[in-house]
């Protein structure tokens, strides 16, 4: 029995660890997980479980898709078990990259392309957002309430929500390595845990 600490949160066990089932990231190769790192989320074609890596590469990986897919967090899938080794890429008439899991198996699908719908996506939602301002813009000198113009003037100032987003960001990397300092302090044993 050891302690053992994991790659990614940093929290440490004892006598224990875990591995993604679909990549085996941990398992035996020196690498360790716990047991929330390793359950991080589900692959988007079978809908099994999978390690924060392979949640993390999926995101660079696919721009074709935008799936997260088992066995991704591993690039090496010798038993072909997962859904990284069904994943086959090609060139669409747009000149993108497409895969067969967003365009499926119809004929009217064949040419489905993910980042020309994603742009168009953005665009619509593009042209919505400069709507709803020039829709705001027209009623503020109407209202009267200093909190609610306050509020409208902030989605003014930053309608797509950047500096928001920014913000959300950060918080989400503070929690990130508050964990990590909790997960320290822990198992430390110190006594000072209720400090962080």
């Amino acid at each position: 029995m050891g302690i053992y600490e994991c790659n990614e949160c940093g929290k440490q066990m004892c006598g224990i660890s875990f591995w993604c089932e679909k990549c085996k990231f941990g398992y035996g190769d020196g690498n360790i997980l716990c047991e929330e790192c390793a359950n991080e989320g589900g692959c988007d074609e079978c809908g099994e479980g999978v390690c924060v890596y392979c949640v993390e590469e999926s995101k660079y990986m696919f721009p074709c898709c935008g799936m997260t897919l088992c066995g991704a967090g591993k690039y090496t899938d010798e038993d072909n078990s997962t859904c990284l080794s069904k994943h086959t890429m090609k060139t669409l008439p747009c000149g993108h990259d497409g895969c067969n899991f967003y365009t499926g198996e119809a004929e009217k699908d064949k040419d489905k392309c993910f980042t020309c719908e994603k742009t168009k996506a953005a665009k619509v939602d593009e042209e919505a957002t400069e709507n709803d301002v020039d829709i705001i813009q027209s009623i503020m000198a109407k209202i009267k309430s200093s909190k609610i113009k306050a509020a409208l003037q902030g989605v003014l100032d930053d309608p797509e929500g950047k500096k928001r987003k920014r913000e959300d960001d950060r918080v989400a990397e503070l929690e990130s390595n508050l964990k990590r300092a909790r997960n320290a302090c822990n198992a430390c044993r110190c006594g000072r845990a209720s400090y962080y």
